[in-house]
This record gives C-alpha cells, sequence and structure tokens, in this order.
C-alpha cells in the first residue's frame, strides 16, 4: 500500500508539472503567452519563462526588433538603441541605464547557451510601450511615435552612388567594384535588424544602419586592391557571414 501511495503522489507531481508547463529543469515555460513587437507576433526557438511573475525571453528576440544593437561578452550585456545604453549581467540585479543604476525583480539567466532577459525592463529601458492582455494572454510591445529618418546628406554632382540592402544576414549586392581616386557614396537601408560597415582602410567611418531607415557614407578608395568588410555591428547568429567585398581597381589613365 505503501508503495501504491509514494507511485500515486509521483504521478500526481507530474500531472501538475505538465499543467503549470514546468521544463526538465524546473523552469516554468510561458508557452501560452502571445508576444506581440511592434504589430508583429514573434517565435522563439527558446520558449519564454515565467519567474516571479516576469515574462523572460531571448536575448536578441527584442533587443533587434527594437532597434537596438547588441554586444555580449563574458556575461554582460550592453545594448545601444534609440538614443538609450542599457547594461545587465547574467545572474545580477542590477543594471544600468544611460548611466544611471537601477535595480531588477529577477536577474537575467542561462537556459543552455541561451540567454534570457526580462521582456518588460528592455523594452520600457529602450522608450517602449508594454501592455498585457489577460483574456489573450498577449504581450504588447510598441514603440512611442516613429521618428524620422535623418535625411541623407546631399551627394556630390557626379559621385557614384551604389545602394546597399542589409537583410537576413546579408548585404545585396554584396560584391561591388570601384574606381581608384574615384568618390564612392554608399546608400544603406536595413530590411531588417541593426547593421552596420567600416573600414579603416578604404576610409568609411563606422556608419550605423536600423530598420526602415537608410544612411549613406562617401569615401575615396585610394590603393587597388581587393577588400572584404565584416558587418561592424554585432547582429545576430549570421553576423559572422555578413560580408561586403570591395574591389578597387586602377582609375582608366586617358591621354
Amino acid at each position: 500500500m505503501r508503495i501504491l501511495r509514494v507511485l500515486a503522489i509521483m504521478t500526481l507531481f507530474s500531472f501538475l508539472g505538465l499543467v503549470v508547463g514546468l521544463s526538465p529543469s524546473g523552469q516554468a515555460f510561458a508557452g501560452n503567452v502571445r508576444i506581440v513587437v511592434n504589430g508583429q507576433e514573434v517565435t522563439f526557438d527558446q520558449p519564454p519563462i515565467e519567474r516571479s511573475g516576469r515574462i523572460f525571453v531571448p536575448l536578441r528576440g527584442v533587443f533587434e526588433r527594437l532597434g537596438a544593437s547588441v554586444v555580449y561578452d563574458n556575461g554582460v550585456i550592453n545594448a545601444s538603441g534609440n538614443g538609450r545604453n542599457i547594461q545587465l549581467q547574467i545572474g545580477s540585479t542590477s543594471a544600468r541605464v544611460n548611466g544611471q543604476t537601477t535595480s531588477l525583480d529577477v536577474a537575467p539567466f542561462l537556459v543552455g547557451s541561451r540567454t534570457l532577459v526580462p521582456l518588460r525592463f528592455i523594452s520600457e529601458s529602450l522608450g517602449a510601450n508594454v501592455n498585457y492582455d489577460g483574456s489573450s494572454q498577449t504581450v504588447t510591445v510598441a514603440m512611442g511615435a516613429a521618428q524620422a529618418p535623418p535625411a541623407p546628406t546631399a551627394t556630390p554632382q557626379g559621385v557614384r552612388v551604389i545602394n546597399i540592402v542589409a537583410s537576413d544576414w546579408q548585404f545585396t549586392p554584396n560584391a561591388i567594384t570601384v574606381a581608384a581616386g574615384s568618390a564612392v557614396t554608399l546608400r544603406l537601408i536595413s530590411a531588417s535588424g541593426v547593421h552596420g560597415i567600416q573600414s579603416n582602410e578604404l576610409g568609411i567611418p563606422l556608419t550605423t544602419i536600423k530598420p526602415g531607415q537608410f544612411v549613406q557614407t562617401t569615401f575615396i578608395p585610394k590603393a587597388p586592391g581587393t577588400y572584404v568588410i565584416r558587418c561592424a555591428i554585432e547582429c545576430g547568429a549570421g553576423h559572422s557571414n555578413m560580408t561586403l567585398t570591395i574591389s578597387v581597381k586602377e582609375a582608366n589613365i586617358r591621354g
């Protein structure tokens, strides 16, 4: 009888674990919660997790959708976007927003190799509004009134302009040819994510592009050669594959 009672209790606890959505490690999944960012529902390969009434989501899942760039180094998370800078650390309830120290209810944590951060804190720190509809179990995250992208600087007459689109962790086109000694303007637009280019060899300063915005930079290539520029912003899982090759050819000499 005692063995049967123990088995019954174990079965009950297993059933309760399934009801509340416990992972094998004891984390409570928030799998029934829908998360909508800027009007689009977000799906995560690592399900959101609830801790102490807070919803935690994968690090890049929300940051990048809110137009922020992220640098992760040895447990420290630095993010910037919308004129704001945020710093968090795995396992620490202390955070900094624009240089001011603040406290979190629950610290960011790791699940396997994934970093999970508090959804509301990250969103509001970046200037977004967060609402929860209990009837539909939906968290809605939306930035305030969209700011108009800065007007590009005028391109000098006669300067070659090349349009480059950053999307799905690639530049399109990803290879261009220019002439040494001739000014070139790169007009960059991001279809998704925050990206950037920079090349000290070619004289291209750090130029960052955000979703739906475009910027341009003008440079004069000096020495012939082939230059491979990698995305200057840590932009996600496909970051290492994102390159732009610029071939600089000798200028035509006319008699």
